[in-house]
This record gives C-alpha cells, sequence and structure tokens, in this order.
C-alpha cells in the first residue's frame, strides 16, 4: 500500500508499512507488552489525538517497503542493551 491512515485504540504488536505515508491519531494503550511501529518511505504525520500512554511502546522509521532481511524490530523483541535498528 501507498498510504495509511490510521485511527482508533491499539494494543499487543502491531507494524504498519508502507511505501509513501502514514497520518495517524491512534491511541497507543496496551501498557506492558505493546510494542507499535510504523515504517514509511516518504513521511509519518502524528495529528493531534495520536498518543502513547504508561508503558506502551513506539518506534517511526522514514525507510520504506523493506526487504524480510530490514525489517525494523519492534522494541519489545529486543534484547536489553541492543542498539536501535540504524536509520537509512
Amino acid at each position: 500500500s501507498s498510504t495509511a491512515s490510521l485511527t482508533g485504540a491499539v494494543d499487543g504488536l502491531k507494524y504498519t508499512e508502507v511505501s509513501q505515508t502514514i497520518t495517524s491519531v491512534q491511541l497507543v494503550d496496551g501498557g506492558m507488552g505493546t510494542s507499535v511501529a510504523y515504517n514509511a518511505g516518504t513521511s509519518i504525520t502524528l495529528n493531534p489525538g495520536f498518543e502513547v500512554k504508561g508503558s506502551s511502546k513506539f518506534e517511526a522509521y522514514i525507510q520504506g517497503c523493506t526487504s524480510n532481511s530490514r525489517v525494523p524490530k519492534p522494541l519489545s523483541q529486543q534484547k536489553e542493551g541492543e542498539p536501535l535498528p540504524a536509520q537509512q
């Protein structure tokens, strides 16, 4: 897909990848164990209403569509002290 417009509450492990743009007003509110990542080729816009609560985790990448070997790793799957994925 080239664009995504994301709304509503989200929890668990969620990864959204598009070739162009992501716009979001999502509420990331699952607490411990919730890790949400966005990956777009051009831009990611977090509009008023977007919020990450509690111990939920959120990451955003400007990489666009990736091959299986380059998919960013959600924070909840990283080992303690492991560096964040390199940005392109």
